[in-house]
């Protein structure tokens, strides 16, 4: 969507930590007097939750990626898409709403050890294309099964990943 502002960060809520935030903003020329949010979300859980980037999709939706620790509930609606990590560890999440907020498909990847989404880029068609670090192996699910990699250091120090998702999170 040309003109269209999204943000995607951390704050800190009080009680039960941090939280990733995503804001889309209308175009300046159609902001309202003392505020722009077409919507936002408050994503996170007790763990540590980071966003790192956002796209804008063709149909005006938003894509999202960071990482989170323990669990997480992508779905800022009534019903629910709750990620875990394993044990003390973080996993990368790949999430992407709709123009007027709403959940249309999310997933984490990863596995032991620290895996981390960092950037995002959308092609003409709508589909996503992802980077990060992952750390010892990593696992990607995708509509047609699940994908591995293992870093190929000899300590499974991090290595980085890229994955390609169409636009329905296939």
């Amino acid at each position: 969507h040309v003109g269209t502002e999204h943000a995607a960060g951390d704050r800190r809520t009080l009680g039960d930590g941090p939280r990733h935030q995503v804001v889309k903003q209308a175009p300046a020329q159609f902001r309202r007097r003392g505020g722009g949010e077409a919507w936002a979300h408050a994503l996170g859980g007790p763990g540590d939750d980071r966003a790192y980037d956002a796209v804008t999709r063709p149909d005006g939706g938003v894509c999202v990626t960071g990482y989170f620790a323990g669990s997480v509930d992508l779905d800022p609606g009534p019903d629910s898409l709750i990620v875990s990590a394993p044990g003390q560890w973080s996993d990368a999440f790949l999430v992407c709403y709709a123009a007027d907020g709403g959940l249309l498909w999310g997933t984490a990847m990863g596995g032991v050890g620290t895996d981390i989404g960092r950037g995002l880029a959308l092609d003409a068609a709508g589909n996503v294309a992802i980077t990060g670090r992952f750390a010892r192996t990593a696992y990607f699910p995708h509509a047609l099964g699940m994908d591995s990699v293992v870093c190929a250091g000899p300590t499974g120090d991090a290595d980085l990943f890229l994955a390609k998702y169409d636009g329905s999170g296939g």
